[in-house]
C-alpha cells in the first residue's frame, strides 16, 4: 500500500508528514480526520491508527489528512485517549476511499473533570 499523510496541528504550529511514493498518474483518495473535543480537563493528543497496524500518526489538535490512500476500506481508531475522556459513537470507524475523493471523519471526545488529588 503506498499512501501519503500530512497532521496539521493548529495549536502549536507544528505539522506531521509522511509519505511512500505513488507511481506515475495514479489518483488515489484521501480522508480527513477530525476530533473535536469538549468538556474540563480536556486530553491534549491523541493517536490514530489505520487498519490495526498501517498507519499510526499522532493528533496533536484536531486534524490530520490522510492522504494518497489506495481505494479500500480502512478502519480508523482514535486510541490513547485519556482515563478521564470518553469517545461518543463507533470507534474505530470504518470508511470507503474512493479514487480522487475525499472521505471526512469526524471522533467526538467528552472529558471531565480530575480531581487535583487524583490526577
Amino acid at each position: 500500500m503506498t499512501f501519503r499523510c500530512v497532521g496539521i496541528v493548529m495549536l502549536a504550529g507544528l505539522g506531521i508528514a509522511c509519505s511512500d511514493d505513488d507511481p506515475v498518474g495514479v489518483e488515489n483518495g484521501q480522508v480527513e480526520v477530525t476530533t473535536v473535543t469538549t468538556g474540563e480537563s480536556m486530553d491534549d493528543s491523541y493517536i490514530l491508527t489505520v487498519n490495526t497496524d498501517v498507519l499510526t500518526t499522532t493528533l496533536l489538535a484536531n486534524e490530520a489528512i490522510l492522504l494518497d490512500m489506495e481505494e479500500g476500506t480502512y478502519d480508523l481508531e482514535l486510541t490513547d485517549v485519556a482515563d478521564n475522556c470518553a469517545i461518543a459513537g463507533d470507534n474505530p470507524v470504518s470508511v470507503d476511499i474512493a479514487s480522487g475523493l475525499q472521505a471526512s471523519v469526524q471522533f467526538e471526545v467528552s472529558c471531565t473533570l480530575v480531581d487535583a488529588e487524583e490526577g
